[in-house]
């Protein structure tokens, strides 16, 4: 029997594809509601009742793994629940597992789980910032190194992801590429009325599968990190593990062993002509090691479970 069950949201493409490629032969990876939570009203409903109104008998929506708790040793979970509740509900049904709450979100102006909480369930984070601020353990982001490979690129540089305040940003970047007569492909997700050639804004969500087709025939991702936030996103791994550049605001990476200025431009640090330079030079691989660090096992063992 594997001894570490984890819990995490399945909402939408990318929470999918996390979800099915964390089952491995150490951990049974689960959602944390059953399917009808995620469809309809039925899911206006369940964040109502869980997280709106924070309403007893929360066990109702939580999938088939509640059932099963009393065998696990411990249960790591995801930062996206409807609620808190149930951490208590785990810790009630499972008192011998060690619970680990990882935020893999930055925490920014939401508030860090409660005392109460903390009690019997260890808070972890891969931001650094957050993890100073609100006495937390670290743990960084991960991916699936196995999952890549290469292909020509269409792109030299490209940025898929909600506005949050990266339009500015983006926009300047779009005409430093223009003039210089580079493809860039620059997607902001969620309603926006201004109104850029470079940039196509899209409403609906975009979908992970052709997020990752875009990645594939990019030379470059642009990552553009919010004020306050200093941990290594998603974009920074997926860019190790696809060998792909990095165009990024977050100054922190300096302190990686992956860094390394062939790879990763700091905006505003470099010159305009030096970032068109980087853009066309050849990716430089790094060590497998440094890959090997922010694989999906490497994260499991920086937890300390056993296995």
């Amino acid at each position: 029997m594997k001894k570490t069950l984890i819990l995490k949201s399945d909402r939408d493409e990318f929470e999918k594809y996390f979800l099915e490629n964390m089952q491995n032969k150490y951990c049974t990876t689960l959602p944390y509601y059953k399917d009808i939570a995620s469809r309809g009203y039925l899911r206006y409903l369940a964040v109502l009742w869980m997280e709106k109104l924070n309403l007893p008998f929360q066990f109702i929506w939580y999938g088939s793994w509640k059932k099963e708790l009393d065998q696990y040793e411990q249960v790591i979970i995801f930062d996206r629940v409807w609620g808190k509740k149930i951490l208590s509900y785990i810790h009630k049904k499972a008192p011998q597992a060690r619970i680990i709450f990882w935020y893999w979100n930055a925490l920014l102006n939401k508030k860090v789980l409660p005392t109460k909480y903390r009690k019997f369930c260890e808070c972890w984070s891969f931001d650094s910032y957050d993890v100073d601020r609100y006495q937390m353990n670290y743990n960084h982001m991960f991916y699936f190194p196995d999952k890549c490979c290469k292909q020509e690129c269409m792109y030299d540089a490209f940025f898929v992801g909600a506005d949050k305040g990266r339009v500015p940003i983006l926009k300047k970047m779009g005409e430093i590429f223009q003039e210089n007569n580079l493809e860039v492909k620059l997607i902001v997700v969620g309603k926006n009325k201004e109104q850029d050639s470079r940039i196509s804004f899209q409403e609906e969500n975009y979908g992970y599968i052709h997020y990752l087709e875009l990645l594939k025939n990019s030379r470059c991702i642009i990552d553009i990190v919010q004020e306050g936030q200093e941990g290594v996103t998603i974009r920074i791994i997926e860019a190790l593990m696809y060998e792909k550049k990095i165009i990024t605001t977050n100054k922190n990476l300096k302190k990686y062993e992956f860094y390394s200025e062939d790879n990763i431009f700091i905006w505003g640090e470099r010159s305009c002509e030096e970032l068109i330079k980087f853009v066309k030079t050849p990716y430089k691989k790094i060590d497998e090691q440094l890959k090997k660090m922010y694989s999906f096992e490497q994260w499991l063992k920086n937890f300390e479970v056993k296995i």
